[in-house]
């Protein structure tokens, strides 16, 4: 296994934030369970900004793809940011 290019509680140098989207079947909270575990908290820890895709588990293509559209153009509305990773 190789060696991440980075230490653990080092800062990860990213241009732009990170959306978190799920696939079929998961949103990105549900209760106690949490279906991202810690990706989200190690990430923002290593400083990367983090947000979800608040797409719908069960909703369709088009209606999860106006989800998206809505979530990403928010970020880029309220951030310094011209993109996103998702």
């Amino acid at each position: 296994m190789s060696k991440p290019d980075y230490a653990p509680g080092e800062k990860i140098e990213l241009r732009y934030p990170v959306v978190l989207v799920h696939g079929i079947a998961r949103n990105d909270i549900q209760g106690r369970f949490q279906p991202w575990g810690r990706i989200p908290e190690v990430l923002r820890e290593n400083g990367v900004e983090v947000y979800f895709g608040n797409t719908d588990a069960w909703g369709d293509i088009l209606s999860n793809a106006r989800i998206l559209k809505e979530t990403v153009d928010s970020i880029l509305e309220n951030t310094s940011h011209q993109r996103v990773k998702i």
